[in-house]
């Protein structure tokens, strides 16, 4: 069918809807539809060789009709110079009742100026998709539209090579049938009316922008922009719905004034890693909000206070899919206590904490394809608590690496008693297990035998390590008791001022420190003292009359010991026997290794006779690596030991 001609119809004047679509119409003459007074709907689309200048006998016809819906989609050659639709193109449907016209992929780039006037005030809905429009002077005839809905999606896509244009049997001139009427360069910010701005108390870093008072609908999808949202005022307007998914909008700084009607939002797709905290604090009547597929897991984790979506507290759906988000704070989603689905599908989470519990009307979550091995105790505990309000909460975990050991039996087992609806749960496969859960009893059967097999050695097991600790410990402090209580004695000390720093020999209080048992303090008091003290003039500390009163005995040794140059060790079976003078020989020995660098400090007396057998292994072990003295019986011998005890403390 190439050419259509006023008796083509003549015989359907009753016609209501009429689709002539990839037919090869390359003309219409006039009068074609005169005759159809019926007609409602009438699509013209894919007829590559009309053109423009071939819908202008259409248009004048269509007054004469009952026309509801006109679709002229692709009317010009894929790959045709870029068009312009005139006024005499579509002059006459002014005159019609017309509710929706499609000029979808026509190579449109602009309008000429007044055309938007030129429809009919009965218009709802404009579909201008897959052309190539720029900002030009049409501009201007915006507020001019009452439409309710415009789709301006796909501007400049790319097409396909293969799709050949069809032939045509003739050229049209697009001054064959009408002109280009001529007009007056209007400036378009000076002409734009600013009433609506004026009125508001907004500031001038806020870019306005100018839409028709009626559109409530709004897709520009996947127009190929690139842009980051600045501060924005809209002039007043009734938008319900805006698609901008599929663009580059990759910065989301905003806010966005004036979309207090505003219920449906989808920027998905946009490639953005940035999003404001008052980006939404101009559209707080919004219930669904659909954000997949870009970057936020960048800016959302950081979000503790859950300022984002904090203006947002009607919203019901939320998508937050395929954002790369690796976790989220715990009041991200505070405000929104009417959601009712969220999807967080396709993201990196490693575990949910978030709170749900102030959402009553949550029926639908979806974290599935992340990276969860489990729930956490306090999500399940979320979940649990919101089955007693919603009687079919849905979940969908399908797509994690479940984690199936002993660690995730709790988990497991409330897989098997929950009344939260699991989704895709027979796609679910454990890790661990190789086994699918969607019989999650079987599994949690199967992970009880195999970890009760467990409890018995892990128990065991434990109670070795217990008891070889303890027992490295007990060895550790036993080994090194001496040295403990000695590092003890001397800090509380020196925190009590008993102790004061050495610089030399006589910063000492004493020349010796005397240690010997009660029942040989007749050999020390008249012995000992007599010939060291009073005959050569060496200063002793003797516990019975230098020790202070009031402090504790082992304080007043250690401090007695750190005080004096030297320390005798008056040795007998009394001494081996009395704890007291045990203590005070080792912390002498412990003042020589770790204060004095293993200076010999002790000097051992022996006052009778003792075997190898008869002393302890510390005792000996220093009889056999130091000097020690025994004390004689003869008269000779007695001088001689005196003397050379004086020259020992003297040194």
């Amino acid at each position: 069918m190439k050419k259509l001609t006023p008796g083509t119809f003549q015989y359907l004047s009753n016609i209501q809807h009429l689709d002539l679509s990839k037919c090869r119409i390359n003309f219409i003459l006039s009068g074609a539809f005169k005759n159809l007074r019926y007609l409602e709907f009438l699509d013209l689309s894919d007829n590559r060789c009309l053109k423009f200048t071939g819908i202008v006998n259409v248009t004048n016809d269509l007054p004469s009709t009952s026309i509801k819906v006109l679709r002229i989609n692709k009317i010009h050659q894929t790959f045709a110079l870029n068009t312009e639709l005139l006024k005499c193109h579509i002059k006459n449907l002014f005159n019609t009742n017309i509710v929706e016209i499609h000029l979808d992929g026509n190579r449109l780039q602009k309008s000429e100026p007044g055309v938007l006037n030129l429809l009919p005030k009965t218009l709802k809905k404009v579909s201008i998709a897959d052309n190539q429009f720029t900002y030009g002077e049409y501009l201007l005839d915006i507020f001019s539209v009452s439409v309710n809905e415009v789709n301006i999606s796909y501007m400049g896509m790319s097409h396909y090579l293969q799709d050949k244009d069809e032939e045509c049997d003739a050229i049209h001139s697009d001054t064959s049938f009408c002109d280009r009427e001529p007009h007056i360069y209007r400036p378009i910010l000076n002409e734009i009316n600013k009433t609506d701005f004026l009125k508001t108390n907004v500031d001038d870093q806020f870019i306005p922008i100018f839409i028709p008072h009626q559109l409530k609908r709004f897709h520009f999808r996947q127009c190929k922009l690139r842009y980051y949202f600045p501060k924005i005022f809209l002039s007043n307007n009734l938008l319900e719905y805006i698609d901008a998914s599929f663009n580059t909008f990759y910065d989301w700084r905003g806010p966005i004034l004036s979309l207090k009607h505003l219920k449906f939002l989808d920027l998905s797709n946009n490639f953005c890693s940035n999003v404001s905290k008052l980006f939404f604090i101009g559209a707080p009547n919004l219930t669904t909000l659909l954000v997949q597929n870009n970057l936020l897991g960048f800016v959302l984790p950081d979000d503790h206070a859950g300022d984002t979506f904090a203006a947002l507290t009607i919203l019901e759906t939320l998508n937050l899919a395929d954002n790369r988000i690796p976790s989220l704070p715990v009041t991200i989603f505070k405000s929104q206590t009417n959601l009712k689905t969220l999807n967080l599908s396709g993201n990196m989470l490693e575990n949910v904490n978030f709170e749900i519990k102030h959402m009553p009307k949550l029926s639908y979550i979806d974290i599935s394809n992340n990276r969860l091995s489990i729930l956490e105790d306090s999500f399940i505990k979320q979940l649990d608590d919101l089955t007693k309000h919603v009687r079919h909460l849905t979940l969908d975990m399908s797509g994690n690496p479940i984690k199936c050991t002993c660690d995730s039996i709790d988990f497991i087992k409330w897989l098997t008693t929950t009344k939260v609806v699991l989704l895709n749960m027979f796609q679910q496969e454990c890790r661990s297990m190789k086994v699918h859960l969607n019989d999650s009893l079987t599994v949690n059967n199967q992970l009880e035998k195999k970890c009760s097999s467990y409890t018995t050695t892990i128990v065991a097991v434990a109670s070795w390590v217990v008891i070889f600790a303890v027992a490295i410990v007990g060895g550790l402090l036993y080994r090194y008791r001496w040295k403990i209580r000695y590092l003890y004695y001397m800090v509380k000390s020196k925190h009590q001022g008993y102790i004061k720093p050495m610089q030399d020999d006589n910063d000492y209080l004493y020349d010796a420190f005397i240690s010997y048992a009660d029942d040989d303090g007749t050999f020390v008091h008249s012995k000992f003292l007599k010939h060291v003290e009073e005959e050569g003039q060496i200063i002793c500390c003797v516990h019975k009359r230098d020790f202070t009163p009031g402090k504790e005995i082992a304080t007043n040794i250690t401090s007695a010991i750190h005080n004096s140059r030297k320390t005798v060790v008056i040795m007998s079976r009394n001494f081996l026997a009395s704890n007291w003078c045990l203590f005070e020989f080792n912390m002498a020995k412990m003042e020589s290794i770790y204060s004095r660098s293993n200076e010999n400090i002790i000097l051992l007396v022996f006052i009778e006779q003792l075997s190898s057998k008869d002393l302890p292994l510390n005792v000996l072990e220093l009889v056999q690596s130091k000097s020690y003295i025994e004390y004689p019986n003869d008269e000779y011998g007695d001088v001689v030991f005196w003397e050379k005890v004086k020259e020992t403390l003297s040194m």
